[in-house]
């Protein structure tokens, strides 16, 4: 009768509805639930140890009203190749696009009909 890990979360949590002397006595006697057990207790040390010392999150991204552009003239350099390119994809997806529609055969008849 080994426990399911929803069962040994909720040991752990201390809301197991099952008989709780049985299921521990289980876990003790059985190295697959154990190891599964002492997993999850560790994982749960680990996530309290995290909130206690606070997480350390990385710095948000700078916004384009926060951008000085006067003075920051390698990102003022980025943003206009950015531009070109984006501009060169979509002249090349606009392309692409025209050449797909004078493949389908409606386009063609209407072709031959002139």
């Amino acid at each position: 009768m080994c426990l399911n890990e929803n069962d040994l979360q909720e040991i752990i949590d201390e809301v197991y509805k099952g008989n709780l002397e049985e299921a521990m006595e289980h876990i003790r006697s059985c190295s697959s639930c154990k190891t599964q057990f002492q997993k999850l207790q560790k994982d749960e040390q680990d996530v309290f140890k995290l909130l206690e010392h606070g997480m350390h999150l990385p710095p948000q991204p700078v916004l384009k009203e926060e951008w000085n552009l006067e003075e920051d003239t390698d990102t003022l350099r980025g943003l206009n190749i950015m531009k070109r390119i984006n501009t060169k994809w979509k002249a090349v997806a606009a392309a692409a696009l025209i050449g797909v529609l004078f493949m389908t055969e409606p386009v063609q008849v209407a072709a031959d009909s002139f």
